[in-house]
């Protein structure tokens, strides 16, 4: 499962901006926050385990979850263009409300 795969259901979205809040989780603690099941829950942090985004090391008999943010970049990356178009028109807009308010004003 790629990144965009992943990232793909709103479920591991959640789980991936509580893991960048926290170093380690456990399931349970990752549990708290999410109404699904915990099988549910399992299945959602395996696919970010393969696609990468989430690393899992097991401590006794608890499994630790932590945020890789490594893979992340190749969404930030591929979103970069789109965010120089989005400031480009928000400075258009910008110049246009002002040059209406100067308009209002004369």
């Amino acid at each position: 499962m790629d990144v965009f795969q992943a990232l793909a259901d709103p479920n591991r979205r959640n789980i991936v901006s509580q893991l960048k809040d926290n170093y380690e989780l456990s399931i349970s603690e990752i549990n708290q926050k999410h109404h699904i099941s915990r099988q549910a829950l399992t299945k959602h942090l395996n696919k970010l385990v393969v696609a990468g985004i989430i690393i899992k090391r097991k401590q006794g008999k608890t499994s630790l979850h932590s945020l890789n943010p490594q893979p992340l970049k190749v969404v930030a990356d591929w979103l970069q263009p789109y965010a120089t178009l989005w400031d480009q028109r928000l400075e258009n807009l910008k110049e246009f409300t002002e040059l209406q308010q100067q308009q209002n004003h004369e």
